[in-house]
């Protein structure tokens, strides 16, 4: 059986690489060992170099889909004449090599996470889902695994295309509750809700020629933010920018409450550096300026190495999902800061309640002292509740193949 993976384009987004690595460990416990996967990539060596292995889990890096002009021209030309919304964008072409890929897979998972959304723009979306309307059109079954979806309310036209898009998969599998409720409401469609397959990801110690001091990051608070959020975050009126406001807290960290801190990446794109962690970390430490408290993980970590560093973590403030279910997943107390729907129902899930998350329009200062300050308080039970809740999400990951069976 072989399987093309779409919604994956590059393991510069960690998270990325943790569903595609998760993914693949599902389908191997319940496919068997001989199953293949072609894994898109826009930089196939540097995704070899997280991942030197690969081959022995039945992996080939493929040529990755790219953005088609002509969907494009329809994003510019539907943000300039909004009165043309009702325009339906054309059915792009794609490149010989992605349709060759395609025609020789035996199924296309699409696996992106929240890829089915607006989150990432509706060029995005619209590039994806035509993917998608393309391997059906070359007969092969199309399923949504392990998803966030949605939402779509603020568009009437994406509502009616995604009722369409959605109905086309064999089957659809979510990550949390709250996608689940919205395709039965919204779209009539039953879905089952499972694992994220990053749950299953392997935790590991750095490679040693990376040169991560663990002793700098053992017992730290690691702490993970994006320029992805800034252009959700308010500054409440204060005038205050994202980064001011996240320096006073690290500040408040070292400062007042004696702790050292590590800065977790999760992405770092040599395609997209302005959607680059480590970059924007690094700018952050130049300016906080206290190398002593404040360490900066080193480029190179891939995901399973991340997730080996977040274990020895005191606790967590994260932004990327993925960082966030890597310490989920080792019981690790977590601060989620939330930027879409994932966030706030993979929280819920969790723990019944939103206690653990802030999301970045209400990102302050104090409303980050009293989130964090609460984990803390509350570190104990929180770990116990992750440790038991772990266990059934990794088992619940395995769920998503079951609708291949049918």
């Amino acid at each position: 059986m072989v399987f093309y993976l779409a919604g994956q384009t590059s393991f510069g987004n960690r998270g990325c690489e943790a569903l595609v690595r998760g993914t693949i460990d599902i389908l191997r416990t319940t496919e068997g060992p001989d199953t293949q996967f072609l894994v898109p990539s826009v930089d196939a060596a540097a995704d070899i170099a997280q991942w030197p292995d690969h081959a022995a889990y039945g992996v080939r890096f493929v040529t990755a889909p790219t953005m088609p002009s002509s969907l494009k021209w329809w994003c510019s030309l539907m943000q300039r004449l909004p009165g043309m919304a009702g325009v339906q964008p054309p059915v792009p072409r794609y490149s010989a090599a992605v349709e060759a890929d395609l025609a020789s897979a035996d199924a296309v998972l699409m696996i992106g996470g929240d890829i089915i959304s607006l989150d990432y723009g509706i060029h995005s979306l619209y590039m994806w889902s035509r993917l998608i309307d393309r391997a059906r059109a070359l007969g092969k079954p199309t399923y949504l695994w392990a998803a966030s979806v949605g939402p779509f309310e603020a568009n009437g036209n994406v509502v009616s295309a995604m009722r369409s898009h959605l109905r086309g998969y064999k089957g659809i599998t979510v990550r949390e509750t709250t996608s689940a409720a919205s395709l039965a409401k919204d779209y009539g469609l039953p879905v089952k809700v499972v694992g994220d397959p990053a749950y299953r990801l392997a935790s590991v110690q750095p490679r040693t020629e990376l040169g991560v001091d663990m002793e700098r990051c053992r017992g730290a608070v690691g702490f993970n933010v994006s320029p992805l959020i800034r252009k959700l975050f308010s500054s409440q009126g204060g005038g205050r920018s994202l980064e001011d406001t996240v320096l006073d807290f690290l500040r408040w960290l070292i400062d007042d409450q004696g702790r050292k801190v590590c800065l977790i990446y999760h992405v770092d794109q040599a395609e997209m550096p302005t959607n680059s962690d480590l970059t924007y970390l690094r700018q952050l430490a130049e300016r906080l300026n206290r190398p002593d408290r404040c360490y900066v993980l080193p480029p190179g970590l891939n995901a399973c190495e991340l997730k080996g560093v977040i274990a020895g973590l005191d606790s967590l403030v994260a932004a990327r999902t993925h960082a966030t279910v890597a310490a989920f997943s080792q019981a690790v107390p977590t601060l989620s800061i939330g930027y879409s729907r994932k966030a706030r129902g993979l929280n819920e899930d969790l723990f019944g309640s939103i206690d653990y998350l802030v999301e970045t329009k209400d990102l302050t200062l104090a409303s980050m002292q009293q989130a964090f300050s609460r984990i803390q308080q509350q570190r104990a039970s929180i770990s116990d509740t992750l440790r038991e809740k772990a266990r059934v999400l990794r088992e619940a990951a395995l769920g998503s193949s079951d609708m291949l069976k049918g």
